[in-house]
């Protein structure tokens, strides 16, 4: 099978996979940074769009500097977009087991959802 593309784990943390049936889609252009993994998805039938990967970072300073990572990520492949992964970040209270929220950490995130125009599926 050679229809994948992957970032490789760090340790026990992170890795991602994109894997695809060529009968199906062509995905292709894949795009790597340390935390996430953006690939253009060519449906035999339909419009093409991009889809990314994403395993966030554990620090707070990583977490700001992944998130700014999306939005330059996302200037640079224009046309609809769907995000997936384990983004280590709270969009809602809810998401949460316990009491230990980032509430800084949380609206900052927010408000990058909300510019690249993200909803939650």
């Amino acid at each position: 099978m050679e229809n994948f593309f992957y970032l490789p784990a760090a340790g026990t943390r992170g890795g991602i996979l994109i894997a695809w049936d060529a009968t199906v889609v062509a995905v292709s252009n894949p795009h790597r940074t340390s935390n996430t993994l953006m690939t253009l998805v060519k449906p035999i039938e339909g419009a093409e769009w991009w889809l990314t990967g994403v395993y966030g970072p554990q620090s707070s300073d990583a977490k700001v500097e992944f998130m700014q990572g999306l939005l330059d990520i996302r200037d640079l492949h224009a046309g609809p977009w769907t995000v997936v992964g384990d983004f280590n970040l709270l969009v809602n209270l809810e998401d949460k087991s316990n009491e230990a929220v980032n509430h800084r950490m949380m609206a900052r995130f927010r408000s990058k959802i909300n510019h690249l125009k993200l909803r939650e599926l």
